[in-house]
């Protein structure tokens, strides 16, 4: 058997451990279609619907774009670290039959470039199936005349596919070094290990408080027509800044009780 045969039967022996990483994927290339297309829908970027207000419009758009490749990156890193952690047994079973850390890396790549190949197409073509309500929600948001019209971007559908294959290969890049770093025996009692505590990091804590102040500083001078402009950055300072300022926050009173106890 081929590591190509072996690659694909583990993910259809093994559908159910392969599908929230999958989900998660098909998810994030969905939702970053969406306001792609939009940003570059004809409509919009060459202002025929918003007049003077396309620019500040687009700008938010863009915006949103960048908070949405960021959570892409972090959500999609935390679901190959599961995925990866819970598979660890299973790595040191194969090293142990006779599997090469070589095999074992082709292995994980075939794997993940299969998954990620079927996310990005299944993301894809359900972002724009479902693009022209997106369009028509945005229409009502913006209170435009006409309806925007369905349009499939080209560029839209290019940069979706660039941007999320480079993200899955350089996410597998890291799956594979992680991989290697790891001996048979921490692949064979992963499962086994408790996982360390985390550690109180003052600078993001404070970081977090910079952030929740900045985002909460910018709603506050925000008006009706900057509205759009200023709420993804605002919603990304927000939900950036709680997650750090509760982890770390989180840390420091578990480590507090710990003492006192």
């Amino acid at each position: 058997m081929t590591l190509r045969h072996l690659a694909i039967s583990n993910i259809k022996g093994n559908w159910h451990r392969y599908l929230a990483y999958f989900l998660s994927c098909t998810f994030t290339v969905h939702v970053f279609y969406l306001f792609i297309s939009f940003v570059l829908h004809p409509a919009v970027a060459e202002g025929y619907i918003l007049g003077g207000a396309a620019e500040g419009v687009r700008s938010g758009m863009m915006a949103a774009e960048v908070v949405i490749l960021i959570f892409s990156f972090v959500f999609i890193w935390y679901s190959t670290s599961a995925f990866l952690r819970s598979r660890k047994k299973e790595f040191g079973l194969l090293t142990l039959l006779g599997m090469t850390k070589r095999q074992q890396r082709a292995l994980v790549w075939l794997e993940y470039t299969a998954i990620s190949t079927l996310s990005v197409a299944v993301g894809l073509a359900s972002g724009i199936l479902f693009s022209k309500l997106f369009f028509m929600a945005m229409s009502v948001l913006l209170a435009v005349p006409n309806p925007i019209y369905f349009f499939i971007p080209p560029l839209a559908v290019q940069g979706t596919v660039v941007v999320f294959l480079a993200l899955f290969a350089a996410l597998s890049v890291v799956a594979i070094f992680h991989l290697r770093q790891s001996s048979v025996r921490e692949l064979l009692v992963a499962k086994r290990q408790a996982k360390p505590l985390p550690r109180w990091r003052p600078g993001l804590f404070f970081i977090g408080v910079l952030l929740m102040g900045c985002g909460y500083g910018m709603a506050w001078v925000t008006d009706l027509h900057s509205l759009l402009q200023n709420m993804f950055p605002i919603l990304g300072l927000v939900i950036v800044g709680t997650y750090l300022l509760v982890s770390q926050g989180g840390v420091a009173v578990c480590q507090w009780l710990e003492k006192r106890g």
